[in-house]
């Protein structure tokens, strides 16, 4: 699940934020500039949509210093400067596209989409770890063969773990992946997920590393390098993958 800062102090900063969220984003959303500076320098996201003109720090002003930190995310530039100057500006703070206001909610969602876009590079089209299969396409889990139900929360925490079988995630970490800056964000929604999946899956898919975090299993993990599951599973070839 994609992870988006929405940085606008205009009326239609919550609409906007519910047409994302229907559209399967996470979203956080700023109204002041400052409050946008320091929350992109400490946290994880996906894609920025940077209103211009906001308050205590303009949206150039936060551009330009976040790709000054080194920071990489897409930013998707809004506002009601029409001028070819302030166009201009924008993208050589370091903005990667520009949106006149107003808009069009359905092409702004067609940008989100386009900057979302990863490199085109074979992706793989299955995850497998021991006796699971996560279809990354449609957003299914099998346990030897079987379906199971995983709410989307736990599929895209399960991906992670997949994704990445050798490395270890805090639940700080986790939480700055997976999670917006809500209520319900927090170390104990990350311990209860985990217990869920493995409820579901097995105690042994995720493995607690007492101080560090969380990984996949290290029988999860070595059955996925040394052996092929002995149940009927969608075979994973080389032609299974999608262009992403």
């Amino acid at each position: 699940m994609r992870k988006i800062l929405l940085v606008d102090d205009s009326s239609a900063t919550d609409l906007l934020r519910l047409r994302l969220e229907r559209d399967k984003y996470m979203v956080d959303c700023c109204s002041d500039g400052f409050d946008a500076l320091a929350t992109i320098l400490h946290h994880h996201y996906d894609l920025i949509i940077l209103e211009l003109m906001t308050a205590g720090l303009n949206g150039v002003e936060v551009c330009r210093r976040f790709r000054e930190s080194g920071g990489t995310t897409p930013i998707l530039m809004l506002t009601s400067q029409s001028s070819v100057k302030d166009r201009v500006t924008a993208l050589d703070a370091g903005a990667d596209d520009y949106l006149l206001k107003p808009f069009c909610v359905e092409e702004l969602l067609a940008r989100v989409r386009a900057l979302l876009r990863r490199p085109p590079k074979l992706t793989p089209k299955y995850l497998v770890a021991g006796d699971v299969l996560l279809d990354v396409v449609n957003r299914t889990v099998t346990r030897r063969g079987y379906p199971v139900k995983l709410i989307p929360r736990e599929i895209a925490l399960l991906e992670l773990f997949m994704t990445y079988p050798d490395q270890s995630f805090s639940a700080d970490s986790i939480l700055d992946r997976l999670w917006d800056s809500g209520p319900i964000s927090s170390e104990e929604a990350v311990r209860t997920h985990i217990k869920t999946i493995r409820g579901k899956l097995g105690r042994s898919i995720i493995s607690t590393r007492r101080g560090i975090g969380y990984m996949l299993g290290p029988s999860a993990c070595e059955a996925t390098r040394t052996s092929e599951p002995a149940y009927e599973m969608p075979l994973v070839r080389a032609m299974d993958h999608v262009v992403a």
